[in-house]
């Protein structure tokens, strides 16, 4: 891992690369770059299907609402949960799994000073997800 990578995970505090954790770090990280609007887009989306409370708490110092796999589902849809695990090569049910248990907890770590900071997630995702030579 790149010292660049590495000073990001430990910044994010997040497991290392091949962790177990790391694959469903992966799937939230996919699912924030290419949804539409990105990491605000996805929040946007989430508080207008009733889950307000659950972004705010994630965007704050405090206690993260959880998520359940069918909040998951209810949000992104089946074939929006489909297309992703098709990408990734994961069962919807892996995924729907992967992204409650992991979401509200990065979605906090990627916004340490409680707001979206487009240019940090913009220029972080590609890391994280190993894109960063295309």
């Amino acid at each position: 891992m790149s010292d660049v990578l590495t000073g990001l995970a430990e910044r994010l505090n997040l497991d290392a690369v091949g962790h177990p954790n790391n694959l469903f770090n992966s799937v939230v990280f996919t699912l924030i770059e290419d949804y539409p609007g990105g990491l605000q887009g996805l929040l946007d989306r989430f508080a207008s299907q009733g889950y307000a409370n659950h972004v705010a708490s994630w965007l704050s110092d405090g206690r993260n609402e959880p998520l359940a796999p069918e909040d998951v589902l209810k949000v992104c849809g089946r074939e929006g949960v489909a297309a992703l695990a098709a990408k990734l090569n994961l069962t919807p049910e892996r995924v729907v799994t992967g992204l409650a248990e992991k979401l509200p907890d990065l979605i906090n770590r990627l916004t340490p000073s409680n707001r979206v900071d487009e240019a940090f997630i913009r220029d972080s995702l590609p890391l994280l997800t190993g894109r960063v030579f295309g």
